[in-house]
Protein backbone atom coordinates (compact mmCIF):
# COMPACT_ATOMS: atom_id res chain seq x y z
CA UNK A 1 0.00 0.00 0.00
CA UNK A 2 1.37 3.38 -1.05
CA UNK A 3 1.56 6.02 1.68
CA UNK A 4 -0.56 9.12 1.12
CA UNK A 5 0.86 12.62 1.25
CA UNK A 6 -0.94 14.99 3.60
CA UNK A 7 -2.78 17.59 1.51
CA UNK A 8 -1.39 21.13 1.79
CA UNK A 9 -4.85 22.55 2.59
CA UNK A 10 -4.87 20.43 5.76
CA UNK A 11 -1.84 22.33 7.01
CA UNK A 12 -3.60 25.61 6.22
CA UNK A 13 -6.69 24.54 8.18
CA UNK A 14 -4.52 23.31 11.06
CA UNK A 15 -2.69 26.64 11.27
CA UNK A 16 -6.00 28.52 11.13
CA UNK A 17 -7.37 26.34 13.93
CA UNK A 18 -4.30 26.91 16.10
CA UNK A 19 -4.45 30.68 15.57
CA UNK A 20 -8.16 30.61 16.40
CA UNK A 21 -7.44 28.67 19.59
CA UNK A 22 -4.71 31.05 20.72
CA UNK A 23 -6.79 34.13 19.87
CA UNK A 24 -9.90 32.75 21.54
CA UNK A 25 -8.10 31.81 24.75
CA UNK A 26 -6.25 35.14 24.93
CA UNK A 27 -9.28 37.30 24.13
CA UNK A 28 -12.19 35.38 25.61
CA UNK A 29 -10.78 32.78 27.97
CA UNK A 30 -12.11 29.38 27.01
CA UNK A 31 -15.38 30.60 25.52
CA UNK A 32 -14.49 29.66 21.93
CA UNK A 33 -12.55 26.49 22.71
CA UNK A 34 -15.36 24.38 21.21
CA UNK A 35 -14.93 26.21 17.91
CA UNK A 36 -11.30 25.11 17.90
CA UNK A 37 -12.49 21.52 18.32
CA UNK A 38 -14.92 22.08 15.45
CA UNK A 39 -12.14 23.42 13.19
CA UNK A 40 -9.90 20.49 14.10
CA UNK A 41 -12.67 18.05 13.14
CA UNK A 42 -13.24 19.99 9.91
CA UNK A 43 -9.53 19.69 9.13
CA UNK A 44 -9.61 15.91 9.60
CA UNK A 45 -12.80 15.54 7.56
CA UNK A 46 -11.50 17.60 4.62
CA UNK A 47 -8.12 15.85 4.71
CA UNK A 48 -9.77 12.42 4.57
CA UNK A 49 -12.07 13.55 1.76
CA UNK A 50 -9.11 14.82 -0.30
CA UNK A 51 -7.22 11.55 0.25
CA UNK A 52 -10.30 9.58 -0.82
CA UNK A 53 -10.60 11.72 -3.98
CA UNK A 54 -6.92 11.14 -4.76
CA UNK A 55 -7.40 7.38 -4.44
CA UNK A 56 -10.34 7.50 -6.88
CA UNK A 57 -8.27 9.48 -9.40
CA UNK A 58 -5.42 6.95 -9.19
CA UNK A 59 -7.78 4.03 -9.88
Amino acid sequence: MKSQKIPFISFVYFIMAMLWLIGAVVAYGEMFFLLFILLACLNVFIGLRIIKQNKKQES
